[in-house]
Order: C-alpha cells, then sequence, then structure tokens
C-alpha cells in the first residue's frame, strides 16, 4: 500500500511513531514524530519512504532507522534528541539525507552498518554525545559538502 501524511503530529509513548513495511510506500511532508518510546520513523522489509521538511524528536532508539532492503530519502529535516542514531541504517537498506539537521544524538549523528548504504548531501550533524558519522561493517557512507562539528567523539 501507499501513505501519504501531510502536517501530521505523531507522538507514542509506548511505541514508535511511524512503521513502513513490506513493500509498501510512504511520503511524510511536514510531519512532526515525537516522544515515541522507540524509534520515530522505521523502515523495514522492501519499503519506501520519502520524507520532506519532518522533525524527528526526543526518540528512545534511532530517530529514523531503514533495516533489510528498505529505502529512505530525508529532505530538509530535522532529527535530534535520539536515545541511538539520530539516521540509522543496517542490512542492506539505503538511506539519504540532504539538507537535514541531525543534533544532539546519544550515539552517532548517522550511523550505517551491514551492507547497507548512506548518503549524505549538504547536511549538518553537530553537538553529539559520541560521534558525527560513523560507518560499520562493510557498509557504504558518501558525504558531500557536509558540515560535521561538536561532537563528543570523532566526527568521523
Amino acid at each position: 500500500g501507499r501513505a501519504e501524511l501531510t502536517q501530521c503530529t505523531v507522538q507514542s509513548a509506548l511505541s514508535g511513531g511511524c512503521f513502513v513495511s513490506a513493500a509498501a510506500s510512504a511520503a511524510l511532508r511536514g510531519c512532526h514524530f515525537g516522544a515515541a518510546a522507540m524509534h520515530g520513523v522505521l523502515v523495514s522489509g522492501r519499503a519506501r519512504v520519502e520524507m520532506s521538511h519532518c522533525h524527528v524528536h526526543s526518540t528512545g532508539a534511532a530517530g529514523v532507522e531503514a533495516r533489510g532492503r528498505s529505502e529512505v530519502r530525508l529532505h530538509c529535516c530535522r532529527v535530534r534528541h535520539s536515545s541511538r542514531s539520530g539516521l540509522f541504517a543496517t542490512a542492506f537498506a539505503e538511506a539519504h539525507a540532504e539538507h537535514c539537521n541531525v543534533f544532539q544524538c546519544r550515539f552517532a549523528g548517522i550511523e550505517c552498518a551491514g551492507q547497507s548504504e548512506v548518503r549524505v548531501h549538504s547536511c549538518r550533524v553537530h553537538d553529539g554525545e559520541r560521534g558525527g558519522l560513523l560507518a560499520l561493517g562493510r557498509s557504504s557512507l558518501r558525504v558531500d559538502a557536509c558540515a560535521v562539528s561538536r561532537n563528543a567523539m570523532a566526527g568521523v
């Protein structure tokens, strides 16, 4: 199926904010995901999600997470105060972020693991409690025209 959410506010004290799985797709525009016990937005399986001008904050896990063979694209989004990484891709997932502001995350601002691919363009990653950008395993991280600053550990 396909879902489109525009100018929505989602808060969940018991679970995550938004979960898109299987082969579903979603377009999230101007949405606010906050105060979630788990993830802000979780994309799994072969799902595809496009986020534009969204604000994800105060999550108990990753702010935005892509796993499996899913794909997530963020444009002009703010991701902050996550208990894990702000943007996290694992397994074979793909994540693309452009013109985003990722900050004050407990782990890395942007993290890729497994064999995931992450592309980051013109983003700010700052004020994290650990690293700014983190690539693990056989993952691929491409960074272009970004500012990574004031993270407690290594920037990259």
